[in-house]
């Protein structure tokens, strides 16, 4: 068997390699609508209603709704096509953004692979959710930011994050403080433009999301904060139970799923903050809402899937500054660790106490789980 090295090969040859294989690994492990708000979108696309519980994610759901009766496709074949296309696209603006920021000519190649068979990135593109936005509009933004060039990247930046925010609104929030931040990088002028920009952005999805809801123009903000304080079981609520210390160590094991092999690297890359300018700027995109994560409220490893694609470049970067003899493999052995994980884990039918933790918070999310056959969009919605 010919093995061929990444080196030799043209960046162009490395990018139709990269996505060709997410496209194919995608397509290999479609699910039917069975995770979480899977039926519901289905649902809200099939009706016409095109919000859900709050904050509706009614960009998401309209989207799917234009692309079903353009192509005449059902529903959940359209959030799935919708889905797929992010995460192909992920792939190459993640490696798009690793070539600028890495020095190492080989990095970018095996960081990419890890990035799109990380399994929450993965798991996120074949659900019916709106997760695999996320894995494109994080890696795009950074590329803007941190990697690109031209005068109005700032204000093209601003309307990338209201889009990303009318995808999946409490990661545009969690990315907000660290906008704030790169805004003090640009003029004046680009910042009132990029503000504007976001605003109009933001109003041509937040107004129908209101007004399905009923009950003003600030019903999206009101009845989101109402359903996250119904579910929220973390120490800031002021209640030190089993459930709060139950909440972070589910954090802590959607943080090793989302960045498996690379976890210790994303951590000690943090550690220069205070030294570093482009780990600092990561740390400032990723902290908040981990931080919300572990004290407020956690439910599902695919709320990590806005933070992921920067955590791997803050760890890739962490690795490029140390001189140890593995440093060079660790980031293949990540992606192969992720794949195998991808294709062999499967939940237990008959699952002991600690098993079913593990099947809940980890194994739930591989390719054999994908292809359980979940409740049917009728039974579930």
């Amino acid at each position: 068997m010919v093995r061929t090295n990444p080196q030799s090969l043209s960046k162009h040859v490395q990018l139709v390699l990269l996505v060709a294989t997410t496209f194919l690994l995608r397509i290999l492990s479609t699910s039917s609508p069975y995770y979480v708000d899977g039926p519901r979108h289905v649902r809200a696309v099939e009706t016409g209603r095109l919000v859900i519980h709050a904050p509706g994610y009614f960009l998401f759901n309209l989207c799917a709704w234009l692309v079903s009766h353009s192509l005449h496709i059902t529903a959940a074949t359209a959030l799935e096509l919708i889905n797929i296309a992010f995460s192909v696209a992920a792939t190459a603006v993640f490696y798009l953004l690793a070539s600028r920021l890495l020095k190492n000519t080989t990095t970018p190649f095996w960081l990419t692979l890890a990035y799109a068979c990380s399994p929450v990135v993965w798991f996120s593109a074949d659900i019916h959710s709106t997760y695999a936005a996320m894995t494109f509009f994080a890696p795009l933004l950074l590329f803007l930011l941190e990697a690109g060039q031209g005068d109005g990247r700032f204000v093209f930046a601003c309307f990338v994050w209201a889009l990303m925010i009318g995808f999946r609104p409490p990661d545009g929030v969690f990315v907000l403080p660290w906008m704030l931040y790169q805004s003090l990088r640009f003029p004046v002028k680009q910042r009132i433009a990029g503000a504007i920009a976001a605003a109009v952005v933001i109003a041509l999805w937040w107004i129908p999301t209101a007004h399905q809801f009923g009950g003003g123009l600030l019903s999206p903000l009101s009845q989101s904060h109402t359903q996250a304080a119904k579910l929220a079981q973390g120490v800031l609520t002021g209640h030190l139970t089993i459930h709060a210390f139950t909440n972070i160590a589910h954090t802590l094991f959607g943080i090793t799923l989302a960045w498996g092999l690379l976890t210790p690297a994303l951590l000690l890359g943090a550690l220069r903050a205070n030294r570093d300018r482009l780990a600092r700027s990561i740390t400032i995109y990723i902290a908040p809402g981990l931080a919300f994560f572990l004290l407020y409220f956690f439910s599902d490893a695919t709320y990590l899937a806005y933070a992921i694609a920067p955590g791997m470049v803050l760890a890739a970067l962490f690795l490029e500054e140390k001189r140890f003899a593995l440093r060079q493999h660790v980031c293949p052995l990540a992606a192969a660790a992720s794949l195998l994980f991808m294709v062999t884990a499967r939940t237990s039918d008959r699952p002991s106490k600690p098993r079913a933790v593990a099947d809940a918070y980890l194994l739930q999310y591989s390719v054999p789980s994908l292809k359980q056959t979940g409740p049917t969009v009728s039974q579930s919605c």
